[in-house]
């Protein structure tokens, strides 16, 4: 199995718009080697928009105190602001 791809850098339009092309690229393709390296590559993306996801990059940062906010800057300051705060981890 080849390495996995690096996706992390991508931000999360770019990942969507690679996971459609690769979708519809796997979808037209035959069987063999190249669908194979297509779908893991599409796997790869599909993770990073489910990590992208979890950590609040597309919704509300959730503290543990029960503060919230879409803005990561307003998050990072609450969280400097309140040192036995930690930010919640979201299913």
């Amino acid at each position: 199995m080849p390495r996995e791809p690096d996706v992390g850098h991508m931000p999360p339009g770019h990942l969507e718009r690679a996971r459609r092309d690769l979708a519809a690229s796997l979808a037209l393709s035959r069987p063999g080697t190249l669908s194979a390296m297509t779908a893991h590559h599409l796997g790869a993306a599909e993770a990073e928009l489910a990590r992208h996801q979890r950590q609040g990059a597309t919704g509300v940062l959730l503290c543990s105190c029960g503060y919230g906010t879409d803005n990561p800057i307003r998050f990072d300051a609450h969280l400097a602001g309140n040192p036995d705060h930690e930010p919640y981890d979201q299913p």
